[in-house]
């Protein structure tokens, strides 16, 4: 309902009432993990989802504060462009019905969580209820997920944006961008796409 705002710092997330004078804060935990990356609300505004420097996406409950449940992300040298490379965890995007996260992984993998088998809190590893669907060749930055439930989207390091059929679980489009995409987001309509080009300066 646009009166709330989370904010996620490194080993802190907040949220506040961004409508009351001052702002009163909602929400405070120091428990978030190292560096949070991303923190994104669920659909209803009932819970959020964060992601870190420490390999993990975390999911919390915003009216009591509570942390529902934490998956622990390895790397999988199966899918991953370099087994040795750390999987910090950067964007996230919720499915539409909230069951589902897809998140992007430092290590050039896009995977998703089926929060349905997390219903208590627990702390989990991958691949337990993970699943690696998508590579790039490089990290990946961002990703979104299309309001229709069709789409993932996501854009990383190795300079595209690519779209991936959720159901057939297969890259459907891949956009050479020539530069690294920092953010990307479905139209309400899920029939266009917005990928931000971010300037590096190791690029001329």
């Amino acid at each position: 309902n646009a009166d709330k705002i989370a904010v996620g710092d490194v080993a802190v997330l907040e949220v506040w009432d961004v409508f009351d004078v001052p702002p009163q804060l909602l929400l405070y935990s120091s428990e978030p993990g190292d560096d949070i990356k991303d923190v994104v609300w669920s659909p209803s505004g009932t819970l959020l989802a964060n992601t870190g420097l420490d390999h993990t996406v975390r999911v919390w409950d915003v009216a009591t504060g509570d942390l529902l449940s934490t998956l622990i992300v390895s790397n999988d040298p199966v899918t991953s462009f370099a087994s040795e490379i750390d999987v910090t965890t950067l964007g996230a995007a919720w499915s539409p019905d909230e069951t589902r996260l897809v998140f992007a992984c430092g290590d050039g993998t896009v995977r998703t969580w089926d929060l349905i088998a997390t219903t208590e809190p627990e702390t989990i590893s991958y691949p337990y209820t993970s699943n690696v669907l998508y590579r790039h060749e490089d990290a990946v930055w961002a990703v979104d997920w299309s309001p229709d439930g069709r789409w993932i989207a996501s854009g990383g390091a190795d300079n595209t944006l690519r779209v991936w059929d959720v159901i057939e679980g297969e890259m459907v489009e891949v956009i050479q961008t020539g530069e690294l995409i920092g953010s990307v987001a479905f139209s309400p309509d899920s029939a266009r796409l917005v990928g931000v080009v971010v300037a590096r300066p190791d690029i001329q």
